[in-house]
């Protein structure tokens, strides 16, 4: 008879198989690979820090993985925000599968996620508009005719 340990393993190995980068484009599968490869140090050294939560290691990840993704541009075209969406959590969980016994931060990575992403993008739309117009008004101040 299995135990319940046992039996979470083996749901979150469905999960896991089930929620893959298999729904990607072939172009969204290359983007991935260049950006995976620019984050992955980074990524593996916020995994295996024992001193933080794995809720802010996840929140940690994306933001990392956002950063590479926002400045990327391919043939000088820029991304659309679906298609960096749908990379940018691709990415934070191949990360987390590279490194080994982290089912755990995986499952939960599958489960906040997206929604931690749109939290901080919402959040980086409204801190960009008002740095943006203070920074500007001030400067623009001193070209000003008086």
């Amino acid at each position: 008879m299995e135990n319940a340990t046992e039996k979470a393993i083996e749901m979150g190995t469905v999960i896991i198989a089930v929620i893959d980068d298999s729904a990607l484009t072939t172009e969204q599968k290359e983007i991935l690979s260049v950006v995976f490869e620019k984050v992955k140090d980074s990524v593996e050294s916020i995994v295996t820090n024992m001193d933080i939560s794995n809720h802010i290691k996840i929140m940690q990840i994306i933001s990392s993985v956002m950063k590479v993704v926002e400045g990327l541009t391919i043939m000088k075209k820029t991304i659309s925000g679906i298609d960096k969406k749908a990379i940018a959590l691709a990415c934070g969980r191949k990360c987390i599968k590279m490194m080994n016994n982290h089912l755990d931060m995986l499952l939960l990575y599958d489960l906040i996620a997206e929604t931690a992403m749109e939290t901080m993008i919402d959040v980086s739309r409204n801190l960009n508009v008002n740095v943006v117009s203070e920074c500007c008004t001030g400067l623009f101040s001193f070209f000003s005719k008086k």
